[in-house]
């Protein structure tokens, strides 16, 4: 006796496809941040480059810009910190070999990487910034 695979199948008419597209909405309430306090996210990640250019120390800068990161809804789901760490190894990279501004350049990598990582909790309704 012959056995076939189970197939699903999408559905053919157009009111059962959008019956199909109202259920994907998130299924968390969104969290609410403040445009002040995501600020200060970003401050704080300014000073803590500003202490490495003046101590050097790559793994005091890396704890503390991950403590910092950790205020950053879905920052972890999203890969905020594997993202940072990237970051700073291109930065040792770089200042190994002599690139003019590497710490600058990395600062505003990880601040840009900071930025995208929100907007794509944004996008996908997980957070809500007011003013």
């Amino acid at each position: 006796m012959r056995t076939r695979a189970y197939r699903p199948e999408a559905p053919n008419s157009l009111e059962d496809r959008s019956l199909l597209s109202g259920v994907a909405r998130p299924l968390v309430n969104p969290v609410v941040i403040s445009a002040a306090e995501f600020g200060g996210i970003t401050r704080q990640m300014r000073v803590d480059f500003q202490m490495y250019a003046r101590n050097g120390d790559n793994e005091l800068l890396q704890t503390q810009l991950l403590q910092v990161a950790v205020r950053v809804p879905f920052g972890g789901v999203n890969g905020l910190g594997i993202s940072i760490n990237s970051i700073l190894r291109n930065m040792e990279q770089d200042i190994s070999g002599g690139v003019p501004r590497a710490i600058r350049t990395a600062t505003n990598e990880v601040i840009a990487a900071t930025h995208a990582n929100l907007a794509a909790s944004i996008r996908d309704g997980l957070v809500i910034v007011r003013r």
